[in-house]
C-alpha cells in the first residue's frame, strides 16, 4: 500500500500529538494545581488523623485539620458514577468508596483506586449497601437484611474461617446521609448568628433561604462538620452550640468590563483565626485571571513579608486596586507593579479593615472603630464630612446584609479552576 505525501504528513502530525499527550499525562502532578470548585450536595464525610474528607456531587474535598484549608482533591476524585459513601478505616489505613453499583478501595499512601467486584466480597451486585463501618479485623457492610463482614483489603472471608462475632459491638459506623448518621441527624440544639433560624431538619434565614443538612461528623478534635444538600459546609464545636458557614471559594474578587478578574481570600473569615504563613503552600495573596484568553498570573509584589494574607474586599479604580486586609489597606498599581500601604499610623481608624465602598473619588472603609475615608486621587486618609456619613453607612450596611446572600449564591455558581 502506497502513501501519499499528504497522508504521511498527517500520520506524522497524529503521532506527534499522541506523544505530546502521553508526555503531558506522565508529567502531570496534582500538587501543581490548586482547584476551587463548588461541592454540590454532600452525602458523606470521613476523617483520618490529618484531614476531613467530604464526598459531594462534584468530587471529593479535603479540609486540612491544621490549617483549615478546604480543597478539591484531584488525587482522590475520579469520574465515579453516582458516588454515595466515603469511609476511612483507621485499622487498615484504607479508604473505601461506595457508588450505586461499584466499590473502590485505596491505601492512604496509594495513588489509584482499585475496583472491587461485589462477587469478590461474596454477594450479588444487585444488593444495596446502606452503610459501612469497621472494627479491628473487618469492614462491615450493611446490606439492609444482614450485616456482612469482609477483610479490609477488599477480600471475601472464606467459609472455613471463623468470624469473631464479638467485634460487632466494636463497629465504628461511617457518616452517610442515607445511613445511620443521616437518619439520626438532629440540628435543633444548634444556633447560628445573623438572621439564621435553626429548626429540626433545616436552617432558614429571614429572606426565606433554606439550608438542608444531610450528614454530620464529630471528629477526633471535637469539631462538628455538617454537610448539606446545597453544598454548604457547616462547622461547630462539641462544647458550643454555635454553627458557622465555611466558605469554599474565593472570598473576595473584583472584575472589570475588559475581562480582568482579581481573586483574594480570607482564611480569617473562614476559620475565625489569623492566617499562619507556615501553611501557605506557596500560594499567592492575589490572583489575576484574564477571561478572554484564559490566562492566570499572580501579583507577586504583594507576596512580600509583612503583607496580610487575609483579603476582605477589593475595589478597582483605573489601574489601581484597593484591598482591605487584617493589617491595613493595600494600594496596588498593577500596571506599574507598585505597592503602597496605609495603616492606623497613617490616619485610618484601625489596621483591621473590613468592607470597602467607593463613592465619587473617595473610598469609605468599615472598621470596628468607625468609618475611614481615603482619597482615590492622592491615596491619603482624609476627614469624613458628617453630611456624607448617613449615606455611606447605609450603603455599607446594605452591602454587609447582601454578603451572606453572595456567599450562598457563590456556592451555586460555576466552578473556578486555579493554577
Amino acid at each position: 500500500m502506497a502513501f501519499t505525501k499528504s497522508s504521511i504528513k498527517w500520520i506524522q502530525i497524529s503521532i506527534f500529538t499522541i506523544l505530546i499527550s502521553v508526555v503531558s499525562a506522565l508529567n502531570f502532578d496534582p500538587d501543581d494545581w490548586y482547584v476551587k470548585k463548588k461541592m454540590g450536595s454532600i452525602s458523606s464525610i470521613t476523617e483520618d488523623s490529618h484531614s476531613i474528607y467530604i464526598l459531594a456531587d462534584n468530587g471529593i474535598f479535603t479540609v486540612d485539620k491544621s490549617s483549615g484549608d478546604i480543597e478539591y482533591s484531584i488525587e482522590l476524585s475520579d469520574n465515579f458514577h453516582n458516588p454515595q459513601i466515603i469511609y476511612y478505616d483507621e485499622y487498615s489505613d484504607y479508604f473505601w468508596l461506595i457508588t450505586q453499583n461499584e466499590i473502590y478501595i485505596k491505601s492512604s499512601v496509594g495513588f489509584y483506586w482499585k475496583s472491587v467486584y461485589y462477587s469478590d466480597l461474596g454477594f450479588d451486585f444487585r444488593r444495596t449497601i446502606y452503610d459501612i463501618g469497621s472494627s479491628p479485623s473487618y469492614i462491615w457492610l450493611d446490606m439492609g437484611t444482614q450485616i456482612i463482614p469482609v477483610y479490609p483489603i477488599g477480600i471475601k472471608i472464606s467459609d472455613n474461617k471463623e468470624i469473631d462475632e464479638s467485634e460487632i459491638n466494636l463497629i465504628n459506623w461511617g457518616h452517610y446521609s442515607q445511613g445511620r448518621s443521616g437518619e439520626l441527624l438532629d440540628i435543633s440544639q444548634y444556633i447560628m448568628m445573623d438572621d439564621w433560624n435553626v429548626g429540626l431538619k433545616y436552617i432558614k434565614d429571614s429572606d426565606g433561604n433554606k439550608i438542608h443538612p444531610t450528614v454530620k461528623l464529630e471528629d477526633s478534635n471535637g469539631e462538628i462538620w455538617i454537610g448539606t444538600k446545597e453544598g454548604i459546609l457547616l462547622k461547630g464545636w462539641i462544647y458550643s452550640q454555635r454553627l458557622e458557614i465555611l466558605l469554599t471559594g474565593p472570598d473576595s474578587y473584583s472584575k472589570d468590563n475588559q475581562g480582568n478578574w482579581w481573586f483574594g481570600d480570607s482564611p480569617f473569615k473562614r476559620k475565625r483565626k489569623k492566617y499562619d504563613s507556615k501553611f501557605s503552600h506557596n500560594r499567592h495573596i492575589l490572583s489575576h485571571w484574564y477571561e478572554y484568553e484564559n490566562k492566570w498570573n499572580y501579583m507577586e509584589a504583594l507576596d512580600g513579608e509583612g503583607v496580610s494574607f487575609d483579603i476582605h474586599n477589593i475595589q478597582k479604580v483605573g489601574p489601581t486596586l484597593y484591598i482591605s486586609t487584617l493589617d491595613g489597606l493595600l494600594i496596588y498599581d498593577y500596571l506599574q507593579d507598585e505597592l503602597e500601604e496605609l495603616r492606623q499610623k497613617h490616619g485610618l481608624k484601625d489596621d483591621v479593615l473590613w468592607d470597602l465602598s467607593l463613592y465619587k473619588k473617595s473610598l469609605y472603609i468599615a472598621t470596628k472603630f468607625g468609618i475611614s475615608e481615603v482619597s482615590t486621587v492622592s491615596n491619603t486618609v482624609i476627614p469624613i464630612f458628617m453630611y456624607l456619613l448617613p449615606m455611606v453607612c447605609l450603603k455599607l450596611a446594605m452591602k454587609m446584609r447582601e454578603l451572606k446572600k453572595y456567599h450562598l449564591e457563590n456556592l451555586r455558581k460555576s466552578k473556578l479552576w486555579m493554577r
